[in-house]
């Protein structure tokens, strides 16, 4: 199995992972090892959300802006559309963590070769910022560039860098910025979010119609396939699937985005690769890619509960087995990592962006 890029040290514990996660947020550091201030608060804790047991019949007690289920705060359902993931603190854990196994299984959180573009000054999107961590890591990094911020919520931040401003966005109605007006976009992490259409004829079209001709596309996804699983990991993965696919998820897009991008005739110096990471063994990568996991599973098991008529103590109990077997079996998965650069001739006319105010920003703030 081709693993790459990670700590060969042995044994390492689960307690590692827990140590890793404390003290990068203790210490505000950033994934390429760099200190900077942002910080990150949610405005949704585990105490907001009724617990599945007091749950009457009609399991959805929804609110203005969420709805509790199964002890956790999801967003509602818009025209039909039914968010397959929750809406809180317990989520915004799991992305930094899926975060930092994304860093110790790659070591870099850039792909596209852009550095010298970021210290020259450029303007950058990130389509879906789950928790606004890797933008505005690079924001604080990198004052001479823009950066701007979309996705469907966005969880309340505090001292945002003034280069930096985030707009609520559903990128499936399509990105309202103007063509040709980013150097640099990316999307990490979008695996659970959109169906094939969406990816096909939506996501990837609106980013590529944004970006600057010479600028620089990136994707960065992983996937729902385990290798080497055990029998209750199988039977996990199985249910995973059918509940992807009966709402037309597109399973397979991380391995797939490659072949998309180099099919695309707008798009040029095509790269794509991947890295196989263990879940749960051959040291500190395998503790937190697993823990990453665990997470996942926590956060997929209101729907997975739902989809197949199952308790969530016995939901518990199969994900449970089923992270202890990676260790027996000596589990694995990879990540995927896509980018291409925009044909044509760079020297085109960047429209000016206006950026509205988020209720979580000093509106006293300068927009770009």
């Amino acid at each position: 199995m081709p693993f790459g890029h990670f700590n060969k040290k042995k044994n390492a514990s689960k307690a590692s992972v827990c140590s890793s996660i404390r003290s990068r947020q203790n210490s505000n550091v950033t994934f390429d090892g760099r200190l900077q201030s942002s910080k990150l608060t949610t405005s949704i804790s585990k105490s907001d959300v009724t617990a599945a047991s007091d749950l009457d019949s009609d399991p959805k007690e929804k609110g203005d802006q969420f709805y509790n289920y199964h002890g956790r705060a999801f967003l509602p359902e818009v025209d039909g559309k039914q968010y397959l993931l929750p809406c809180d603190d317990e989520e915004v854990e799991r992305m930094e963590v899926h975060e930092l196994a994304l860093w110790h299984v790659f070591r870099k959180s850039l792909f596209a070769p852009v550095a010298d573009d970021l210290e020259e000054g450029i303007r950058v999107l990130e389509v879906g910022i789950g928790t606004g961590k890797w933008i505005t890591d690079l924001a604080f990094n990198h004052p001479k560039s823009q950066f701007i911020g979309t996705d469907i919520y966005i969880y309340p931040t505090t001292d945002l860098p003034i280069n930096c401003q985030f707009k609520p966005v559903d990128t499936t109605e399509g990105l309202p910025f103007p063509d040709n007006s980013f150097d640099y976009v990316v999307q990490r992490n979008a695996l659970y979010n959109y169906t094939r259409k969406e990816w096909e004829n939506i996501v990837i079209p609106e980013m590529i119609r944004v970006l600057k001709p010479g600028g620089w596309i990136e994707f960065v996804e992983g996937e729902t396939t385990i290798q080497d699983a055990g029998p209750k990991m199988s039977t996990w993965l199985m249910r995973l699937n059918v509940t992807l696919q009966s709402r037309t998820i597109h399973t397979r897009v991380g391995r797939q985005l490659g072949h998309c991008l180099q099919s695309n005739p707008a798009l040029q110096n095509v790269e794509a690769s991947f890295r196989s990471v263990p879940l749960g063994w051959l040291g500190k990568v395998g503790d937190i890619a697993l823990e990453a996991h665990r997470r996942l599973f926590d956060s997929l098991r209101p729907r997975m509960c739902d989809d197949w008529d199952m308790e969530p103590f016995k939901y518990d109990l199969l994900t449970k087995s089923a992270i202890t077997e990676c260790k027996e079996f000596r589990s694995w998965s990879n990540y995927y990592y896509a980018i291409a650069q925009k044909s044509g001739d760079g020297n085109v006319t960047v429209p000016v962006i206006v950026v509205e105010p988020t209720v979580h920003q000093d509106e006293d703030e300068p927009y770009f």
